[in-house]
This record gives structure tokens, C-alpha cells and sequence, in this order.
């Protein structure tokens, strides 16, 4: 479930809009299966705590929260339509450089699937497209699944320019 511009939350949830102020109760309704992500480039944190609450977050499963900050040129979002059918995964060469050397030749960029299962195909094929073993080692899984030590190795890995949390 993504909820876009999620801080209008806060000025429509009462009023004009008061199905934003019943968000959490759609997930009650489709259960602690379904990941929820909510974005927004303009947020206090004030708003934040609005947004936190109204959608239930942390209640059943851990919070991930990233302040990008309004002022990042090195991070990017790109939406883009696909050119090959979701079972191929042949969108995902375009990400993938033709000849790396070092995991610094890799964009840092997170995909989001329908299923585990999908996201773990997805891997393993990118994976298999890469012959040096160090540098399958960028290239990891993640989903909710993961433990909490194993979702600490992988947000910290490679991620000095993102603001991420580095051991």
C-alpha cells in the first residue's frame, strides 16, 4: 500500500477528505502482509507523528523511517514503465552496468515486488548475470522476513552517500 504525498494527511484527514483519517483501519482490514510505504518530500515533525499514527505504523511490525532531507542531489526516484512482462524480470538488465569492476559501478537502487518469492527470483537472476563473487555480494534480498540483525547488515552495506546508517 503507498500512500503519496502523505502529508496531506494532516490538513485533509478531518475534513475535506475523512477516508484519510480511516487509513488505519484499511490496515487492519488487508493485514500485516501487505508493506506499506508512505512518502513525502514536505514533512515536520509535527506531520510525521500525524502520519505515524493515522496509518497504524510500528503497531505490528517494525518502522523503517529515511529523512532524505529536502536538499539531496545525489538520491533520485525514477517510476518507469516496463518494457517486458513482469514474469521475464528483462527490465531489470537495464539496471545492471555492462562490465563492472567494483560494487561502486552499481547504482544503489531498491525494487519492490509483489511477493518475496518475485523479489527472490529477481535477485538470483541478477545475481547469475554477474561472474565475480565479491561483487554478488551488493546484490541482497530484503524483505520483512529478514531478521533484524541480517536488515541491519544490508541498510548499512555500501550506502555512505545515501545518509544511511554505515557500521
Amino acid at each position: 500500500m503507498v500512500i503519496d504525498e502523505a502529508h496531506v494527511i494532516e490538513a485533509w484527514k478531518d475534513e475535506f477528505r475523512k477516508d484519510y483519517g480511516e487509513l488505519a483501519a484499511l490496515k487492519i482490514i488487508v493485514g500485516t502482509e501487505v508493506p506499506w510505504l508512505a512518502l513525502t518530500t514536505t514533512c515536520s515533525t509535527q506531520t510525521f507523528e500525524i502520519i505515524y499514527t493515522t496509518l497504524g505504523m510500528g503497531e505490528s511490525r517494525p518502522f523503517y523511517g529515511i529523512d532524505l532531507c529536502s536538499d539531496r542531489p545525489n538520491l533520485a526516484q525514477w517510476v518507469r514503465p516496463m518494457e517486458y512482462s513482469k514474469i521475464s524480470m528483462a527490465n531489470l538488465l537495464a539496471f545492471l552496468p555492462q562490465a563492472p569492476q567494483n560494487l561502486s559501478d552499481f547504482d544503489k537502487i531498491i525494487f519492490y515486488f509483489l511477493t518475496r518469492q518475485q523479489a527472490l527470483r529477481a535477485c538470483t537472476l541478477c545475481c547469475s548475470l554477474i561472474t565475480s563473487p565479491e561483487l554478488r555480494k551488493g546484490l541482497l534480498p530484503f524483505t520483512a522476513m529478514n531478521s533484524e540483525a541480517y536488515k541491519e547488515t544490508v541498510m548499512g552495506q555500501n550506502k555512505s552517500d545515501t545518509g544511511m546508517r554505515q557500521d
